[in-house]
């Protein structure tokens, strides 16, 4: 018998997405300015990794040509207490990432039903939100900062043992 190469899935060109990440995963654009929108910086780490989680879950569902989704902790892939997603998801409903319209409810025994929103653009940060990013700005310039004077110190003390052609200390 002759050696034969297992068939690689051809998933429309996602092959390679598919080996990395399971057949029925979908992955997202994000534009790199979302991660500058006080929007976005405002929330915790874990509620931005349910944030992206959901924008995924909407990506899929506008996808199918839904104009609403539901989201339950159920469904979320990212691993957090159900109570820290109760209070990400009402986050997200104050900052208007999506909306929650009493018309779309009905009967959903099956929790909330959502609307994905462009609210978020428009946001203003209250002034505890806005101190909060401003020191946030403030520690990360500084440890910058102190990074490119350690570098500094430590190529001086480099170079004139380099230029003598030694070996550095």
């Amino acid at each position: 018998m002759g050696k034969t190469k297992g068939k690689r899935k051809q998933n429309g060109g996602f092959d390679t997405f598919t080996r990395f990440y399971g057949e029925g995963s979908a992955w997202i654009p994000l534009h790199p300015d979302l991660f500058k929108n006080s929007a976005f910086s405002i929330l915790d780490p874990v509620p931005q990794l349910i944030l992206l989680n959901l924008l995924c879950h909407v990506h899929r569902t506008l996808h199918r040509g839904d104009k609403t989704f539901r989201f339950s902790w159920r469904v979320c892939g990212v691993q957090c207490a159900e109570n820290t997603f109760r209070k990400a998801m009402g986050e997200m409903l104050r900052i208007g990432w999506i909306e929650c319209r009493a018309e779309d409810q009905g009967q959903s025994w099956d929790g909330r039903v959502y609307r994905p929103s462009e609210h978020w653009r428009n946001y203003n940060p209250t002034p505890q939100e806005t101190k909060r990013l401003m020191n946030e700005g403030r520690i990360k310039d500084a440890r910058l900062a102190g990074q490119v004077t350690r570098k500094s110190t430590a190529l001086q003390k480099k170079a004139p043992s380099m230029i003598e052609g030694g070996v550095p200390q």
